[in-house]
């Protein structure tokens, strides 16, 4: 009998798709379900001595955690250090069910947990209820974060958010500018899948006619595919000029919201590509060469304040807050709320295991995780 606690670790990157349709049974896009087969060691990272994770290929996942220089020598075919690799047919008996008291996936979602239920009913009680997965489902919603935290993160000095919620083409239409730039974001997305720059260009045709603003009409369709298929739409100025992506990583649980630490990543057209790994002292000394970090500490309190209130007792586990760095020391503190584990957690975790240091950068091809200069 087991009597510790014992969670069963998942790596379901295709979390945010699956909030997007709110379905538990889909088709993984291809890049995904390659993504998911090839870093479903990654939680290993994290897990605590005696937890399961749970992957398609045992040999496979012990290669690229070897990869990962945590220092931890495989003590069995099944096993990196203390933690151990079961697979879906594994997971589907008893011997192997009834040790696992919680179940933790990068994000919690209906599909995951159909997935896991599918695999072994036995672990049916631990899945938290709907009521739970509906809440999680509202509040990882770009609209949700905009009416809660941008009236609030509005009122700090030098920073700049603002972010509204369309349900209507016609209305969005209405607020655009010709000659300025916008950002458009589907509710819920991943990757920068569900996000597209929107630049309204002047229509001299028709000039004296009403509204003389032209918008492409690929860029129009999308955005009402997105309102047919999601409900609404958000729309953000675009801010020039930025200087760095960078986010602040907390975990909440009932008794509170703790700050992890900052994240330092690189992305391209909203495509990830790679966190910084090292100390929290270094990452402020980047952050501090453009900002005040007085500044940044008043806003890492200004988050843990309130979402306090909001987040406590309706989310339990790791989530992220990406921000952006403009090159006039102001900051965006609302790029995107991730209540999921993100790759800014991953990056503090490795740096604590293994000390290393540079560019954390994601492998698909060869199934492991680069650290590069």
């Amino acid at each position: 009998m087991y009597l510790c606690t014992v969670k069963l670790h998942v790596f379901n990157p295709e979390h945010d798709i699956s909030l997007g349709l709110d379905s538990c049974r889909f088709t993984l896009p291809k890049a995904v379900a390659h993504l998911k087969r090839a870093f479903d060691f990654l939680p290993v990272i994290w897990a605590d001595d005696g937890d399961l994770i749970l992957v398609d290929d045992v040999e496979r996942a012990l290669a690229g955690c070897y990869k990962l220089g945590m220092g931890r020598s495989a003590s069995g075919r099944k096993e990196w250090g203390d933690v151990l690799f079961v697979t879906p047919d594994m997971l589907g008996s008893a011997e192997w069910a009834n040790r696992i008291t919680a179940i933790e996936g990068w994000g919690m979602d209906k599909k995951l947990l159909t997935d896991i239920c599918t695999i072994q009913p036995r672990l049916a009680p631990m899945v938290p209820g709907e009521s739970y997965l509906a809440n999680v489902r509202n509040m990882s919603a770009r609209f949700w974060a905009a009416e809660k935290l941008v009236p609030k993160f509005q009122t700090l000095p030098h920073v700049v958010v603002e972010a509204r919620r369309f349900s209507d083409y016609t209305l969005l239409y209405n607020t655009l500018q010709a000659g300025r730039r916008y950002v458009v974001k589907a509710p819920w997305s991943s990757s920068g899948r569900g996000v597209r720059l929107l630049e309204p260009s002047f229509d001299a045709r028709s000039a004296g006619m009403g509204r003389n603003v032209h918008v492409d009409s690929h860029q129009e369709n999308w955005i009402k595919n997105v309102i047919r298929a999601q409900g609404c739409v958000m729309l953000e100025p675009y801010w020039a000029g930025k200087v760095m992506d960078f986010g602040m990583e907390f975990e909440a649980d009932s008794t509170g919201i703790r700050y992890q630490g900052l994240s330092i990543f690189k992305a391209k057209n909203g495509a990830y590509l790679g966190n910084l790994l090292d100390t929290e002292e270094n990452k402020r000394l980047l952050l501090a060469a453009h900002v005040d970090m007085k500044l940044l500490d008043k806003l890492t309190k200004a988050i843990l304040r309130e979402l306090d209130g909001l987040i406590v007792g309706n989310y339990t586990g790791p989530f992220g807050i990406d921000m952006m760095l403009l090159e006039d020391g102001r900051i965006n503190p609302l790029v995107e709320l991730n209540l999921r584990r993100t790759m800014g957690h991953v990056a503090i975790q490795l740096h604590a295991r293994t000390r290393r240091k540079g560019w954390m950068v994601l492998n698909p091809a060869e199934a492991c995780v680069d650290v590069v200069d």
